[in-house]
């Protein structure tokens, strides 16, 4: 399950939906809009701190936190660079990032996030070549389908929707648990 991390009446508490959760569940956060798309990952050091602070209570059912960027925002590798160094992690939780502009599916992006321990989203559907395919780091693969050919948040997935994806997955190297 995927979320956002604003939550009616302040910062995100899913505490309460723990109780009937299943053992094996897990979900992803995503980092407020207001350090990926206002900030542009840059000058939001406090920022990050507290986002951390505020979800740290929800492992070990948080596996992923979610970077979703803005279209707008092109890729610039010392920002980058010092954004992931500086972000704190948690134990057992995994960081995808989800950019969405065309600078970020290179070799060269490919390798910053490599470095710096980030997955990068696959996503369906692909808005550049290549942003169907994860990639930064190869341990964990983290995949959105909103529906293609056109994005869908009317309807839930069915098994044949599933199935068709399946050989992605398969491909994907080496999914890591987080359990």
């Amino acid at each position: 399950m995927e979320s956002g991390s604003a939550w009616p009446g302040g910062a995100f508490h899913p505490a309460n939906g723990r109780i009937g959760m299943p053992e094996a569940f897990r979900f992803s956060l995503k980092m407020p809009k207001s350090i990926t798309h206002d900030s542009h990952l840059r000058r939001c050091a406090g920022e990050v701190d507290r986002f951390y602070d505020d979800i740290a209570h929800l492992q070990p059912k948080l596996a992923v936190v979610l970077i979703q960027l803005p279209p707008t925002l092109e890729f610039d590798s010392r920002s980058v660079r010092a954004f992931f160094k500086r972000a704190p992690r948690l134990p057992k939780t995994a960081v995808v990032c989800e950019p969405r502009h065309a600078s970020w599916f290179t070799t060269g992006a490919d390798n910053v996030l490599k470095e710096a321990q980030v997955a990068r989203v696959a996503a369906d559907p692909a808005r550049h070549a290549g942003a169907d395919l994860p990639a930064g780091l190869r341990r964990f693969a983290y995949f959105r389908w909103h529906g293609s050919p056109q994005r869908r948040f009317d309807r839930c997935w069915c098994e044949s929707d599933v199935e068709s994806r399946a050989p992605l997955c398969i491909v994907a190297p080496n999914h890591v648990s987080l359990t």
